[in-house]
Protein backbone atom coordinates (compact mmCIF):
# COMPACT_ATOMS: atom_id res chain seq x y z
CA UNK A 1 0.00 0.00 0.00
CA UNK A 2 2.56 2.59 1.05
CA UNK A 3 5.46 1.24 -0.93
CA UNK A 4 5.03 4.01 -3.50
CA UNK A 5 5.57 6.90 -1.07
CA UNK A 6 8.34 5.10 0.79
CA UNK A 7 10.12 4.36 -2.50
CA UNK A 8 9.67 7.95 -3.73
CA UNK A 9 11.06 9.35 -0.48
CA UNK A 10 13.96 6.91 -0.69
CA UNK A 11 14.66 7.99 -4.27
CA UNK A 12 14.79 11.59 -3.02
CA UNK A 13 17.46 10.60 -0.51
CA UNK A 14 15.44 10.08 2.64
CA UNK A 15 16.65 7.32 4.94
CA UNK A 16 13.38 5.40 4.90
CA UNK A 17 15.01 2.09 5.87
CA UNK A 18 16.40 3.42 9.15
CA UNK A 19 13.15 5.25 9.84
CA UNK A 20 11.15 2.10 9.20
CA UNK A 21 13.40 0.26 11.67
CA UNK A 22 12.72 3.06 14.17
CA UNK A 23 9.03 2.19 13.73
CA UNK A 24 9.89 -1.47 14.49
CA UNK A 25 9.38 -2.43 10.85
CA UNK A 26 5.70 -1.55 11.04
CA UNK A 27 5.06 0.02 7.65
CA UNK A 28 1.47 1.04 8.46
CA UNK A 29 2.63 2.92 11.55
CA UNK A 30 5.41 4.63 9.60
CA UNK A 31 2.93 5.63 6.90
CA UNK A 32 0.57 7.02 9.53
CA UNK A 33 3.31 9.36 10.72
CA UNK A 34 4.33 10.28 7.18
CA UNK A 35 0.70 11.34 6.60
CA UNK A 36 0.75 13.32 9.86
CA UNK A 37 3.75 15.24 8.51
CA UNK A 38 1.37 16.88 6.02
CA UNK A 39 -0.59 18.37 8.94
CA UNK A 40 2.40 19.39 11.06
CA UNK A 41 2.35 23.16 11.62
CA UNK A 42 5.96 23.69 12.68
CA UNK A 43 7.15 24.75 9.21
CA UNK A 44 4.38 27.33 8.76
CA UNK A 45 4.95 28.58 12.30
CA UNK A 46 8.67 28.90 11.60
CA UNK A 47 7.92 30.94 8.50
CA UNK A 48 5.74 33.33 10.51
CA UNK A 49 8.20 33.66 13.36
CA UNK A 50 11.03 34.47 10.97
CA UNK A 51 8.87 37.07 9.23
CA UNK A 52 8.19 38.64 12.65
CA UNK A 53 11.84 38.37 13.72
CA UNK A 54 10.61 36.29 16.66
CA UNK A 55 13.73 34.18 16.94
CA UNK A 56 12.88 32.58 20.28
CA UNK A 57 9.76 30.98 18.82
CA UNK A 58 11.51 30.35 15.50
CA UNK A 59 13.97 28.21 17.44
CA UNK A 60 11.10 26.24 19.01
CA UNK A 61 9.45 25.66 15.63
CA UNK A 62 12.61 24.62 13.81
CA UNK A 63 13.54 22.37 16.73
CA UNK A 64 10.17 20.62 16.39
CA UNK A 65 10.67 20.29 12.63
CA UNK A 66 14.13 18.85 13.26
CA UNK A 67 12.69 16.18 15.54
CA UNK A 68 9.87 15.25 13.19
CA UNK A 69 12.13 15.08 10.15
CA UNK A 70 14.75 13.07 12.03
CA UNK A 71 12.21 10.50 13.19
CA UNK A 72 10.82 10.10 9.68
CA UNK A 73 14.23 9.76 8.04
CA UNK A 74 14.00 13.02 6.09
CA UNK A 75 17.76 13.44 6.30
CA UNK A 76 18.28 16.56 4.18
CA UNK A 77 15.50 18.40 6.03
CA UNK A 78 16.86 17.24 9.36
CA UNK A 79 20.38 18.42 8.50
CA UNK A 80 19.30 21.96 7.59
CA UNK A 81 16.91 22.22 10.55
CA UNK A 82 19.67 20.99 12.87
CA UNK A 83 22.05 23.61 11.49
CA UNK A 84 19.44 26.30 12.06
CA UNK A 85 18.85 25.14 15.64
CA UNK A 86 22.58 25.30 16.34
CA UNK A 87 22.81 28.83 14.92
CA UNK A 88 19.75 30.10 16.79
CA UNK A 89 21.13 28.69 20.04
CA UNK A 90 24.46 30.41 19.40
CA UNK A 91 22.62 33.74 18.95
CA UNK A 92 23.52 33.71 15.25
CA UNK A 93 19.98 34.53 14.21
CA UNK A 94 20.84 36.08 10.85
CA UNK A 95 22.94 33.05 9.92
CA UNK A 96 20.08 30.77 10.93
CA UNK A 97 17.58 32.79 8.91
CA UNK A 98 19.92 32.63 5.91
CA UNK A 99 19.38 28.83 5.90
CA UNK A 100 15.59 29.21 5.61
CA UNK A 101 15.53 29.23 1.79
CA UNK A 102 17.30 25.88 1.65
CA UNK A 103 14.99 24.50 4.34
CA UNK A 104 11.93 25.71 2.46
CA UNK A 105 13.06 24.10 -0.79
CA UNK A 106 13.68 20.71 0.81
CA UNK A 107 10.47 20.87 2.86
CA UNK A 108 8.44 21.71 -0.25
CA UNK A 109 9.97 18.85 -2.21
CA UNK A 110 9.32 16.31 0.54
CA UNK A 111 5.79 17.61 1.09
CA UNK A 112 5.07 17.29 -2.65
CA UNK A 113 6.50 13.77 -2.82
CA UNK A 114 4.22 12.69 0.02
CA UNK A 115 1.13 14.41 -1.43
CA UNK A 116 1.70 12.89 -4.87
CA UNK A 117 2.44 9.36 -3.70
CA UNK A 118 0.40 8.70 -0.58
CA UNK A 119 -2.65 6.52 -0.94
Amino acid sequence: MGQKVIAALGDYGCDTQTALERFLGKEELYLKFIKKFLDDKSFEELKGHIADSDYENALKSVHTLKGVSGNLGFTALYDVASDMVTKFRASQELDAVAEYGKLEQIYTEIYSIIKENIS
